[in-house]
């Protein structure tokens, strides 16, 4: 591909744009990355209890770039542990400053598949940690039921070493992947996120709400928090009430993923209490 073309003694000199992932490599380290934070809400108390940090790509120029578009390059380019460590560095700052505020609850990050095969996710989590003197409380993994039960063992070593630090950890997109019961039970998860899929067709699929409900009570047996992703409207939120007084609520119909200020005037606007057990 050529960006652009010039003439020297009658030749045509081509200049070579950048990759994607050259492209969005320069963004991660250029600080071309943004955070955004959606609350997650306590259907129990109405207290805010985390936000999700979702990451965006602004490109000089261009218009804000969602993860959707540029996750699969970085999967592909090798650039998921790069971009990991930023998100967990720009969080925990966050995080670090929030504190201060008075704004206790845990961040949740994502975490790649890539990053469940070895020790280097622990590692890279305690320095960071360490840097911004947080206590692991403050942080919450989110991790795919996919990449949880790939490798199991690998898996299970990575994520008591997590544990041990005092961080929560989320089987994220519960539902969706073919592990047992058995197999999850093998690791220390303290929260279940079930799939928006799942949360989206609850109000017209009995089956749907069937599964939830199973989900649910599992959740509350296994003493994990339950959070319902994708509460897009009210008649979703009162259908996710119907199923459990405790579960943790998350989606458009409280908040987008909001950059930072804008979260912080959500708060004070909203004016319900914030948790503050972290």
């Amino acid at each position: 591909q050529v960006l652009a073309a010039g003439t020297e003694r009658g030749t045509t000199v081509g200049v070579k744009r950048p990759s994607r992932t050259e492209e969005l490599h320069r963004g991660i380290i250029s600080g071309e990355l943004r955070l955004h934070y959606q609350p997650k809400v306590s259907l129990k108390s109405g207290e805010i209890v985390g936000a999700e940090a979702l990451v965006r790509w602004q490109q000089p120029n261009r218009p804000l770039t969602p993860p959707v578009e540029f996750l699969g390059i970085a999967e592909e380019g090798g650039l998921m542990p790069l971009l990991t460590s930023w998100v967990l560095e720009e969080a925990l700052r966050q995080a670090a400053e929030w504190r201060q505020q008075g704004m206790l609850f845990p961040i949740s990050v994502n975490v790649p598949a890539t990053m469940m095969n070895g020790l280097l996710l622990p590692n890279v989590v305690e320095e960071i940690l360490s840097r911004h003197d947080l206590p692991g409380s403050c942080l919450t993994l989110e991790v795919t039921e996919a990449a949880a039960t790939a490798d199991l063992v690998t898996a299970v070593d990575v994520l008591v070493r997590l544990r041990l630090m005092g961080i929560s950890l989320s089987i994220d997109d519960f539902g969706t992947g073919h592990s047992s019961i058995t197999k999850l039970r093998q690791m220390p998860f303290s929260e279940l996120k079930i799939d928006r899929s799942f949360i989206q067709d609850i109000l017209h699929d009995p089956d749907a709400r069937s599964l939830v409900s199973v989900m649910v009570t599992m959740g509350d047996t296994f003493g994990m928090t339950v959070i319902a992703e994708g509460v897009e409207t009210l008649e979703t939120l009162r259908a996710v009430e119907a199923l459990g007084a405790n579960i943790v609520v998350q989606g458009y119909y409280f908040s987008p993923p909001l950059p930072p200020e804008a979260f912080v005037a959500y708060v004070a606007d909203r004016g319900a209490p914030v948790a503050v057990s972290a």
